[in-house]
């Protein structure tokens, strides 16, 4: 079998990618991306692994516009079109085992209207997601958003809380005379008046900060 010039599968892999003709929804797709074998028994550690690291490419080298695919990549496969078949880019997947079920998920990505929708990995709970709208966004939700904005404010102030008490261990040594009989400890504590005891030692088991 030939369209244009360019070759066709073999007749049983594209049997396999009959199987595989139903339509999935981006939720399905979302799911299979997030879950893997909770959401397809097919889609074991190697096979889900494959599937990200794929979409992820798809992503960053051409996005949701199929006209900037990079075919270079890519290995045809024969998928329902109408009452017919038809090729589309899918990417060339080593290994019998897991390219049907991958492909699968891959093609159904394309073919869905609502491909744009499909947001990266939150940075804040690491799921897929669906976008509300087609505008830019990095979380899934807003509560996540926050959670990550509180996230990165407590790291921000603890290290320059930590930087404090790095300066102020530095200055021990040329402490005021007043203080002469306080150890490092309770110096820090006295020049920095927010800083406990347990902070230091949490800092010192967590190598944020060495002594000696």
């Amino acid at each position: 079998m030939h369209n244009g010039g360019q070759s066709f599968f073999g007749d049983a892999m594209a049997r396999k990618m009959m199987e595989f003709s139903a339509e999935l929804g981006m939720e399905q797709i979302v799911a299979a991306l997030n879950d893997g074998v909770k959401e397809n028994p097919h889609l074991d550690g190697d096979a889900h692994t494959r599937l990200l690291g794929i979409v992820r490419e798809w992503l960053e080298q051409s996005g949701p516009d199929l006209s900037k695919i990079d075919r270079q990549a890519y290995a045809g496969v024969l998928v329902r079109s109408g009452s017919g078949l038809r090729m589309i880019p899918v990417p060339h997947v080593p290994g019998d085992g897991t390219r049907d079920v991958v492909s699968h998920y891959f093609i159904q990505l394309l073919l869905n209207p609502e491909r744009e929708r499909l947001g990266a990995p939150c940075p804040n709970c690491g799921n897929w997601y669906i976008k509300k709208t087609l505008r830019k966004s990095v979380f899934c939700s807003r509560p996540c958003a926050d959670r990550k904005k509180l996230t990165t404010k407590r790291a921000k102030a603890h290290k320059r809380k930590l930087e404090r008490v790095i300066s102020a261990m530095n200055n021990y040594a040329t402490r005021p005379r007043k203080w002469a009989a306080l150890n490092w400890k309770q110096w820090v504590m006295q020049a920095e008046p927010d800083v406990t005891a347990n902070f230091i030692t949490h800092a010192i088991n967590k190598r944020e900060i060495t002594i000696g």
